[in-house]
């Protein structure tokens, strides 16, 4: 069963919704809008897949390594932070159209869920994210 999370926080948000996903929905789909922590926990460790479909260059995502973070794998159109977030062929797929990412989502069962958590913890957890920025304090520091 199609269950999908969706932020419709803002009028521009509303209006595709209304427009554009509605339309085409058939009634089957279980349609949650914000919900809590474990709530979002337990949910994207139960997903086949996490759909990243921006449409904007987006500087970096959350969801993208909060799903990997729960050993789920994004599949994510090329826009904004999503191929430097997604390993694609290893935590994911970074796709360049409908198309493609309705192939991806199909592809999902061959990305390990050890491999989605493993890359979460090594690049975003908040050791990784300290490790970073001191090393590029280090670096801005040591230019003077």
């Amino acid at each position: 069963k199609l269950v999908m999370v969706v932020k419709l926080a803002e009028d521009p948000e509303r209006e595709h919704w209304r427009s554009r996903v509605e339309p085409r929905l058939t009634g089957e789909e279980t349609i949650l809008g914000e919900v809590s922590h474990e709530e979002k926990v337990d949910l994207l460790g139960r997903a086949r897949a996490v759909l990243f479909p921006i449409q904007w260059e987006e500087p970096f995502g959350l969801v993208m390594p909060e799903a990997n973070a729960c050993g789920t794998p994004v599949v994510a159109f090329a826009r904004g932070s999503a191929p430097e977030v997604i390993a694609d062929g290893e935590t994911g797929f970074v796709v360049e159209d409908l198309d493609a990412m309705c192939e991806a989502v199909l592809r999902a069962g061959e990305i390990s869920p050890e491999a989605c958590r493993r890359r979460a913890e090594e690049r975003f957890s908040a050791e990784a994210m300290v490790r970073g920025y001191e090393e590029v304090y280090a670096r801005v520091l040591g230019a003077r």
